[in-house]
């Protein structure tokens, strides 16, 4: 008897790819999703912050030291206080930004799904369940090659986050600082 190597329809491959990634990002989103948004909605409060204080302290500089500084420190806190201010706006754009990578597991396994086809059009197995074996590990493959992003992303706009807040809560010291000097 001459074994015939099993077929797999391809397109059919990436529809169930697709439908197993959607179960995959359903269950990412229900247990990651309220934390990221959390984490987002607090760095767009410091941002917001920052920039209020920011924008509103260099508007209104000539105002707040009047026209002859007490001493050479308060321009120093002033400045010290913009500087970290800067740094918090900066580092919690690029968490916000790092945040959006955790979003983008669906999109880029549906970016792969051009070569799931291909390479599932490809196999040439013997028999059902090694054809079975080989589809599930292509898709495993492109599957764990979207997930990996996701995982610094995380890292990476969680430790962003919580230098912006540092930066932000000690630029609001140095500005109190700087208060206390005009007042005194």
């Amino acid at each position: 008897a001459v074994s015939m190597p099993a077929i797999i329809d391809p397109k059919k491959v990436v529809q169930e790819a697709r439908k197993v990634a959607g179960f995959a990002a359903d269950d990412i989103a229900k247990t990651h999703g309220p934390i990221w948004a959390g984490r987002d909605e607090l760095a767009k409060l410091t941002l917001s912050l920052s920039s209020a204080i920011l924008v509103g302290t260099i508007s209104f500089a000539e105002q707040i030291i009047g026209a002859e500084k007490k001493s050479c420190l308060t321009g120093y806190l002033l400045l010290g206080s913009w500087v970290l201010f800067f740094i918090s706006i900066c580092l919690g754009l690029f968490a916000l930004w790092r945040g959006n990578v955790l979003r983008s597991f669906m999109a880029r396994f549906n970016n792969s799904t051009p070569t799931i086809e291909q390479e599932a059009a490809a196999l040439r197995a013997e028999t059902p369940e090694q054809l079975v074996k080989e589809t599930l590990e292509i898709v495993r493959k492109h599957s764990d090659d979207a997930l990996q992003p996701l995982s610094s992303a995380d890292r990476y706009s969680e430790a962003l986050l919580k230098w912006s807040l540092i930066s932000f809560v000690v630029g609001l010291a140095v500005f109190i600082g700087f208060g206390y000097t005009i007042v005194t």
